[in-house]
């Protein structure tokens, strides 16, 4: 959905798109990455602290009653106030209108309209929920171009990862390609939301989908305009596509030592 500067009015929004996937049936629903603000992250401001909020804040109390009176559980953002520092987080509650639990944006992006790490403290834990009978993971926007992660959420137990996206500047096609690889590779649904509308700086594009676990689209992807996409998954799928490629199973992990290496300030040549 497209954001404006009132969180209030953005709620209302949300509010109506939870409420009719509800009338469809939907078990589960999941929004874009920070989708109850305008993109803040655009500029560098210090006023934008003032919409941080703790998780038993205002905001996601009014979404857990909702998840509670929809009989849903939901997948939430939230710019997340934790002591003195700040995080982009999804808050997941259950249908009961309980949260089970935060999940923190681990690789934070500097870049050109994406001033994130002028925001957002990064997180060191990935995590895993059960939810709607599925082992659910999340990942947002940048953390979905670090195959480790989704590849840790896997041998975690990940069934199905949430991808709560903030994508914009034509890069459609890339974010496709890297999600669904992420599907095939690890035998996992991912379900990539995409912030929509055009604001001061970025027009966001949408094309949220629904990829399954040998990497094709099962649902979408969608348009350029505010909507609701309805994914059907089948876990039958993910056992049987870890049983017709068994990639778990043919891992070396003694080889891969490197990874977890970092690189030396004098490699580090991004620049």
């Amino acid at each position: 959905m497209s954001c404006n500067k009132d969180v209030g009015t953005n709620f209302e929004r949300a509010k109506k798109f939870v409420e009719l996937a509800a009338k469809r049936d939907a078990e589960l629903v999941a929004f874009g990455e920070l989708s109850f603000y305008e993109w803040f992250c655009a500029e560098i401001s210090e006023n934008v602290f003032e919409l941080a909020e703790a998780v038993d804040g205002e905001l996601i109390s009014k979404i857990c009653a909702l998840a509670k009176n929809a009989g849903v559980a939901i997948i939430a953002p939230l710019f997340e106030k934790v002591e003195n520092k700040y995080h982009n987080s999804m808050v997941v509650i259950d249908a009961s209108g309980e949260i089970k639990g935060v999940y923190r944006q681990a690789h934070i992006p500097q870049l050109v309209n994406w001033e994130q790490r002028s925001y957002f403290e990064s997180s060191n834990e990935l995590k895993i929920f059960e939810l709607c009978g599925w082992k659910i993971g999340v990942q947002i926007g940048w953390d979905n171009f670090f195959p480790e992660s989704a590849r840790a959420l896997a041998l975690m137990g990940a069934e199905l990862i949430i991808a709560p996206t903030a994508s914009g500047a034509n890069s459609e096609d890339l974010w496709q390609r890297a999600i669904s690889a992420n599907a095939l590779f690890n035998s996992v649904y991912i379900v990539r939301v995409n912030r929509t509308g055009k604001e001061e700086k970025v027009t966001f594009y949408g094309s949220s989908f629904c990829a399954d676990p040998v990497g094709d689209l099962a649902a979408g992807p969608l348009g350029e305009s505010d909507g609701v996409l309805i994914c059907e998954l089948d876990k039958s799928a993910v056992i049987w596509a870890r049983k017709m490629w068994p990639f778990f199973q043919d891992r070396k992990p003694e080889i891969y030592m490197e990874i977890t290496k970092k690189i030396s300030e004098d490699k580090d040549e991004r620049g």
